[in-house]
């Protein structure tokens, strides 16, 4: 961790991908609307090990797949620091598990979870990745799944879909509030 608390504005899970990147960038430009900070979470596993003999070796490796993760989000987290407007503080964590169990952790401590609608993952006409798809059902946070081409945030309409559950209650509040930021 190493943050100015444990409390974020934004969480951002960021994997490589061109869409994470957008991710983060855009999660970049809501925090600076929050007058927040950023934590960019690179969440990685290991290959399964396909005999005993790989499973000796892999624990040798780990240390190999830590230090390809941390490359993988510091290049992500220099190319978007450059922002514009309010400066951002973002912080970055590399953590081995699954992604969207480790998001939906990590979100308790976060005003907003931001993940991007596709990642590595294969299956491209689905809409939603599986880590975002998991994130948006069971996350206790707001959650914004970004798509590659979504505009970045900035002075714009909130549109919130009402049906007059409790849930679309909460969403009309959260969303008059994101209103009020921009």
């Amino acid at each position: 961790m190493g943050g100015p608390s444990d409390h974020w504005s934004v969480l951002v899970g960021v994997d490589g991908s061109s869409e994470a990147r957008h991710a983060l960038e855009w999660a970049r430009d809501e925090a600076a609307l929050r007058g927040g900070d950023v934590l960019a979470v690179h969440v990685w596993v290991p290959p399964a090990p396909v005999s005993e003999l790989a499973v000796l070796a892999s624990t040798n490796e780990d240390d190999l797949y830590q230090k390809l993760a941390r490359e993988v989000l510091d290049e992500a987290v220099d190319d978007v620091a450059p922002a514009s407007g309010a400066p951002v503080q973002i912080v970055s964590e590399v953590v081995r598990g699954h992604a969207s169990t480790v998001l939906l952790e990590r979100s308790a401590d976060a005003d907003l979870l931001v993940v991007g609608s596709r990642g590595h993952g294969g299956f491209t006409g689905l809409l939603l990745g599986s880590v975002s798809q998991q994130c948006v059902h069971h996350a206790a946070r707001p959650v914004a799944v970004i798509p590659a081409a979504a505009p970045l945030p900035g002075d714009g309409d909130v549109v919130v879909g009402v049906d007059g559950s409790d849930g679309s209650r909460l969403a009309l509040a959260w969303a008059a509030e994101e209103a009020a930021l921009r």
